[in-house]
């Protein structure tokens, strides 16, 4: 089987370098930016982690768990060896957000706030006292449990009222799902306002694919497509060297993600340690590191 979401991607990352302008941006490092882009994933296929590069799997799923849980503080997962919100949540950051009154790791009314308790009170921030939330995901697993034809199953992370108190805005900010009863398929389609494509974009495939696989699991579906559109979809220019050393390197085979724990319920799912998982088959190329712009 021929790999072609790497195939994809890297169809991806050479579309911007041809076709995308430079662009400036709030982290002071420009980026070479193209206007909406899309990719469509048969999850059936394969589970999309590249090969061309190495992918940090067991951070993507600790904090695809740590949003699902609606964990605001990411010095849970740091403690894990998973650091890819030191930079958005350090004091200087947060305090340049004026956040001043969060401590350093908290994301805020951010994604994990969001995903669980949509619009809601946070109890570190005293102007969301008293606001009551909606529980999206179990708001989204009741509808493919009981209206799977439902055409609003639908997650939002992007709440305006409380943008000002979130480390940071969410990126990927919407997805729904598209259930076939009949033929027992699940497919998710997720939008991003900004997509860091080297850095970002590998790690959100996954995230999403994960939700996916999740909920098919649970209603006994098989996950079908994921489909990604981007709006600003962009390559750091100082990913450019990095990018050129992934675009030299030929797609291997694709692995395929194996959920060793039953998950029949939300509680199921919520509690899947990384040992629960396991990625069969999985033989990249050597990773290649890159800085994320702040």
């Amino acid at each position: 089987m021929s790999n072609k979401f790497d195939q994809q991607y890297l169809d991806l990352l050479q579309d911007i370098l041809d076709n995308g302008y430079r662009k400036e941006n709030r982290t002071g490092i420009d980026t070479i930016s193209v206007f909406n882009r899309q990719m469509r994933i048969n999850l059936t296929e394969g589970f999309p982690i590249l090969t061309t590069k190495k992918v940090f799997f067991r951070g993507v799923f600790e904090e695809m768990q740590m949003f699902l849980r609606g964990e605001t503080n990411t010095k849970t997962i740091e403690e894990k060896g998973v650091k890819y919100w030191q930079g958005n949540t350090s004091r200087e950051f947060l305090d340049n957000r004026g956040l001043t009154y969060l401590p350093e790791g908290e994301l805020g009314c951010g994604y994990s706030h969001q995903f669980r308790n949509f619009a809601g009170e946070h109890p570190l921030i005293p102007a969301t006292k008293g606001l009551k939330g909606i529980d999206q995901v179990a708001q989204v697993v009741d509808k493919l449990k009981n209206n799977p034809w439902d055409r609003r199953i639908i997650i939002s992370l992007w709440c305006p009222t409380q943008l000002d108190y979130s480390a940071l805005p969410p990126c990927h900010l919407y997805t729904q799902f598209y259930c076939n009863p009949d033929k027992k398929e699940l497919s998710c389609f997720f939008l991003m306002r900004s997509n860091d494509v080297f850095l970002g974009l590998p790690t959100n495939l996954i995230q999403y694919s994960l939700l996916t696989h999740y909920l098919a699991e649970l209603c006994g579906y098989t996950a079908k497509e994921l489909v990604y559109t981007g709006v600003d979809v962009h390559i750091y220019t100082n990913h450019l060297e990095q990018v050129q050393e992934q675009l030299k390197r030929e797609p291997k085979e694709p692995a395929k993600l194996v959920i060793k724990k039953k998950a029949e319920t939300l509680e199921d799912i919520l509690s899947l340690q990384f040992e629960d998982v396991e990625l069969s088959g999985y033989n990249p190329h050597p990773a290649i590191k890159a800085p994320m712009a702040v």
